[in-house]
């Protein structure tokens, strides 16, 4: 089932996958948090995390042949281990949140299961409480759905009538509401409809939307690069497809059909933004020679998708070869080539599923992940189930474990290099599923108590903030999420947020508690837990009152 650009296909599998395999152990693995479900749902799953942890999905029941219904958007702050869940739509009875950019904006669908026609929203978080924007149609539509948000909150989808061909490409802002695309290029039968965007990874930081130019009748016209401060296009290939964009706006993948008469046969390439931003220059990603069963086949001008790039010119992509005769047939009789997902960088082509431990059987899944540092997570599927793995770029991949089942999905990556996605809570069973966070374990995260003072029925505890760890890395967005003193929470506000804090090195905080009836001399117990970019925290220790 695809809910616009980012598809909850994989939920769905974890939903309804019957025979479960454990995920191999490895020490290196990134340690899962539960991120829990609300009251009244059975399982929860997160679909998008940003750089400082918050991560954004639904909860939900289901059906009984396994599928979710009643889906309501939710958000986890972060360092959270229970969600909130976001405000529907007036006349609406579903939703789910499918993007969340650095600025803790969250965009998404509003849905009614008896009618299923979706209208696209946006969440935003007054400080207090979350509030819920329908993005509405264009116009003669009624369905609206979300393929992507940039860090400055413009939001890009389609629009049309429901059960119907009639749909356009629109983008949204809050100060502008919901636009057609325009002064698009003409298309071969005279006039060009709309923009498709691209899924996920179409819009880029400073308002560039890439696409497909789609004539009337669905079509293809091409790839095109449209800037949403001009409303000019800014660049235009027919017969190809752009299908991501990097945050900066400075690299665009896709692909180009070079016959036209062998639409099959496509050529990979990366426009790369001049240094004067004038122009897109085209490059072609090169094919690597035909070998069967490695990348080489996938890449040799057969069926290929880009399916996102990085700021540094790093593509992530999958492909197949319809014309593979050394491929067994598929179910249908087909002897095309498995699915490949890759990773582009440099000139070199890695194949991801050369980077699982020797012996590991299965079909890496097209959906994959990727984040500004190369990072990727992606998962493997066999006959067992689904098992997630986290690449850090020049190691080998290394399975994530599930958080108490042996069945688990990545669905993003953030730069901090944080994982979302869900996993079994039950050993038996592969429902229900939470949400599930992936991280770091800091090797030393010690919160100390250096100075205490007692004030009139308020003790406030100062406490230095040391970071280390075994990597070197900043401890970026670092937040108190619970405080507790003798099992009195904390009077000051949580969470509380913390400056990025250099490996050892350390900053102080300050969190005040009643501290009426507290003896001096006596001893309490005082606790804190919270998150970081190199993984959760928790401490605990004995504090006596002066």
């Amino acid at each position: 089932m695809k809910h616009c650009g980012r598809t909850f296909a994989l939920v769905v599998a974890l939903a309804t996958a019957v025979t479960l395999g454990a995920a191999r152990p490895s020490a290196a693995q990134l340690a899962a948090t539960d991120l829990g479900t609300l009251d009244g749902f059975s399982s929860s799953g997160a679909m998008a995390i940003n750089a400082s942890g918050m991560a954004v999905g639904f909860v939900y029941n289901t059906n009984t042949y396994g599928y979710p219904e009643h889906t309501l958007a939710a958000v986890w702050s972060p360092g959270a281990t229970t969600p909130a869940a976001l405000p529907l739509l007036a006349g609406y009875t579903d939703s789910m949140a499918q993007f969340v950019n650095a600025s803790g904006q969250v965009a998404g669908t509003c849905d009614n299961g008896v009618y299923n026609k979706p209208q696209a929203c946006v969440w935003t978080f007054d400080g207090t409480n979350w509030a819920v924007t329908g993005l509405g149609f264009l116009a003669s539509g009624d369905t609206s759905e979300v393929y992507g948000m940039n860090a400055a909150g413009q939001v890009i989808g389609q629009s049309g009538v429901k059960n119907s061909d009639s749909r356009a490409g629109f983008i949204w802002d809050s100060t502008n509401g919901m636009q057609a695309f325009t002064n698009l290029p003409e298309g071969p039968n005279g006039t060009t409809a709309t923009i498709e965007p691209a899924p996920s990874h179409g819009i880029s930081d400073n308002g560039l939307v890439v696409g497909t130019a789609m004539t009337s009748g669905y079509g293809l016209n091409g790839a095109i690069v449209w800037d949403s401060k001009t409303q000019q296009t800014v660049v235009h290939l027919p017969y190809g497809e752009a299908l991501a964009i990097s945050p900066s706006g400075n690299h665009v993948a896709g692909y180009r059909i070079p016959d036209s008469q062998q639409y099959f046969m496509r050529e990979l390439f990366l426009w790369t933004w001049d240094a004067d931003q004038t122009q897109f220059t085209l490059t072609d990603l090169g094919h690597p020679a035909y070998d069967s069963g490695s990348v080489g086949w996938t890449l040799n001008g057969h069926d290929v998708y880009p399916t996102a790039v990085t700021d540094d010119g790093k593509v992530l992509g999958f492909g197949r070869n319809y014309w593979d005769t050394d491929s067994p047939p598929d179910g249908y009789g087909n002897t095309s080539g498995p699915d490949e997902t890759w990773v582009y960088a440099s000139g070199t082509y890695t194949d991801l599923a050369t980077l699982l431990p020797a012996g590991t059987v299965g079909q890496v899944e097209t959906q994959a992940f990727i984040n500004a540092s190369g990072a990727v997570a992606f998962n493997l599927m066999n006959s067992s189930g689904y098992t997630p793995y986290y690449w850090n770029g020049s190691d080998d991949a290394v399975a994530l474990a599930s958080l108490r089942g042996a069945y688990a999905g990545a669905m993003d990556v953030n730069d901090s290099g944080m994982v979302a996605g869900a996993s079994s809570v039950t050993a038996d069973s592969p429902m229900p599923v939470h949400a599930t966070r992936w991280g770091q374990t800091p090797s030393a995260l010690d919160f100390s108590a250096s100075t205490l003072s007692v004030k009139t029925r308020t003790l406030a505890i100062k406490l230095k903030v040391v970071v280390t760890n075994a990597s070197g890395s900043l401890a970026k967005g670092v937040r108190v999420t619970e405080a507790s003193l003798d099992g009195e929470a904390t009077a000051t506000a949580l969470p509380l947020a913390l400056p990025t804090i250099t490996p050892g090195a350390s900053k102080t905080i300050s969190l005040a508690f009643d501290g009426q009836g507290l003896a001096s001399g006596s001893e309490v117990e005082l606790k804190i837990s919270g998150t970081c970019s190199l993984g959760d925290f928790f401490t605990t220790q004995t504090v006596i009152i002066p």
